[in-house]
């Protein structure tokens, strides 16, 4: 086994969890992100200042190395307003990615040009609650 497919394996073992992250939106408004990693799926969600559901989000992903850099690829995207209202999203999302103990600082929007969408960094925070 290459220490590649090690450093693999230990990352998707250690973004498994529940990470949430704050930010203004293009709007100036207050939203929160939170990414759920079991295995190699994923849900995201968006919410409003309110707590008001935004987007709903899930997929597969898995990780490697570029040169010295960690990158996440996320795939096989449904998404919509709800978990119970999902359309296929024809857009894989490749990003950066620096991983700590309980903190992710995911870079994205560089792999493409998205229309209304500035890359950006995001930092997320693994919740320790069981």
């Amino acid at each position: 086994m290459s220490v590649s497919v090690l450093a693999f394996a230990d990352d998707l073992a250690r973004l498994e969890g529940k990470w949430t992250s704050k930010r203004k939106a293009s709007n100036g408004d207050e939203v929160t992100q939170v990414v759920e990693i079991k295995g190699s799926k994923f849900t995201f969600n968006l919410k409003g200042a309110d707590g008001e559901l935004r987007l709903y989000a899930e997929g597969e992903l898995k990780t490697d190395k570029l040169g010295p850099f960690s990158i996440v690829k996320f795939f096989n995207i449904k998404g919509g307003q709800s978990s119970t209202d999902l359309q296929a999203v024809d857009d894989d999302r490749v990003n950066v990615y620096v991983l700590d103990f309980d903190k992710l600082k995911l870079a994205s929007g560089f792999d493409k040009d998205r229309d209304g969408d500035e890359p950006r960094v995001d930092v997320y925070t693994k919740s320790l609650a069981k």
